[in-house]
């Protein structure tokens, strides 16, 4: 009795040594890149931010309906740490619940458990493109990859095989129409966790990053807003915020919609802050620069001030408050025309893939298909940033991993 796992990264490798972690079962794990782990080595800017402490229902979306995504439960945290710990992975956290590995190194992450494979008996066939699935009468799969070779009968078979995001680091999402084609449902791919491209980007404001309040709009209703850091670049806008909207821009551009951003640069209560020293006295004759100088950066300052057409050196005292008011409500109100995203090259996820209707929760498998199982990106979720994509690929792997070993050892 043999497994097959389709993809090695986060999710094909923890459900391999979840699926031999008290017993052996002869298993394959199949991936296009030369060594499993190869994404999983560059996460969180190298450093590996392998989950996160705060778990709740707004760090996940998903294209399928809204309420599934309960049934999965969210990822334990402490679970996946003491996990990984006994794989030889000690992790530590940061203040806010961001979780990293006590090396500070993806890179090492990704090699103890590819060491963690070799020590469980697991083949590894490497460079190898799977595009062909099949199911035999008496249900054992079978599988054939690009360049002819055939492999099987397989007793279950793990698809974990993720999205086009990252195509340089060998990801794929080929695969999808063979799951179609088995009845499975499956939403194509956009690019999730990038940057958000604009019509016109702003570049006198490229390289500035700050905490703001983002909010997505197509033809003036409000979609979805974020609370967090943002990079303005060449291109429009990278960093937390942005990146957390981007998967809800590709659908109103689709359908022809006016999709705008909507930059808060006061959300942190500047805004009170700058209306108490514009009236003070004591600061009424400091330059009106002076002010904004206090709460944001002096370039994005300068650029307002061109656009308000206001000499830098002018009192405050020489500015009207109808004037100052309007230029609070233009920083709180920055609105950019969306393009679209930057490309599967830069995204960290996908979004789409097989609908969660299509799952059961608790054990990752097909409902229609005895034997086939889902796990990682390959499903229609994803997280958010700060470690929640990881932690779905461990807990869906975890899953995966373990229904399949008492699927082949019931007692």
């Amino acid at each position: 009795m043999k497994v097959a796992i389709l993809g090695g990264g986060a999710a094909g490798i923890i459900s391999a040594l979840e699926l031999n972690q008290k017993s052996r079962i002869e298993t394959i794990l199949f991936d296009l890149n030369p060594l499993p782990g190869r994404k999983l080595a560059v996460t969180g800017s190298g450093r590996g931010n392998l989950t996160n402490l705060v778990q709740e229902e707004s760090c996940y979306r998903s294209m399928s309906e809204s309420h599934l995504l309960s049934g999965f439960r969210y990822p334990d945290p402490e679970m996946i740490r003491r996990r990984l710990r006994e794989y030889g992975i000690p992790t530590v956290a940061t203040d806010d619940g961001w979780v990293y590995p006590a090396s500070n190194s993806a890179a090492n992450v990704a090699s103890i458990l590819r060491a963690q494979l070799q020590a469980r008996q697991v083949e590894i066939v490497s460079e190898t493109k799977i595009t062909r699935l099949s199911v035999d009468p008496d249900g054992a799969f079978q599988i054939s990859s690009s360049d002819g070779r055939r492999f099987g009968p397989f007793s279950a078979l793990l698809v974990a095989s993720g999205s086009r995001a990252y195509p340089q680091l060998g990801a794929d999402d080929s695969i999808l129409p063979e799951i179609r084609a088995l009845g499975i449902a499956a939403h194509d791919f956009v690019p999730a966790l990038t940057g958000i491209v604009f019509e016109k980007a702003d570049k006198r404001l490229s390289g500035n990053r700050l905490d703001v309040r983002a909010a997505l709009y197509a033809d003036r209703k409000r979609l979805a807003y974020e609370i967090g850091n943002l990079i303005f670049t060449d291109f429009g806008v990278n960093g937390p915020a942005a990146m957390n909207l981007s998967h809800l821009v590709h659908e109103p551009i689709a359908a022809n919609k006016k999709t705008e951003l909507s930059i808060d640069l006061l959300s942190n209560h500047s805004s009170d802050y700058l209306r108490e020293i514009f009236h003070d006295p004591a600061f009424r004759r400091m330059p009106y620069l002076a002010i904004f100088n206090a709460v944001l950066p002096e370039k994005i300052c300068i650029r307002f001030f061109d656009r308000w057409r206001i000499p830098l050196d002018v009192p405050a005292e020489r500015v009207e408050p109808s004037a100052f008011k309007a230029h609070l409500k233009s920083l709180s109100d920055l609105r950019f025309l969306i393009a679209g995203t930057k490309s599967f090259r830069d995204a960290q996820v996908g979004f789409g893939g097989v609908d969660l209707n299509e799952i059961d929760p608790l054990t990752m498998r097909s409902k229609k298909i005895p034997g086939l199982y889902f796990a990682g990106e390959i499903l229609d979720c994803i997280g958010r940033c700060g470690g929640y994509n990881l932690s779905w690929a461990f807990l869906t792997g975890m899953r995966a991993g373990r229904a399949i070993a008492d699927l082949m050892i019931p007692n």
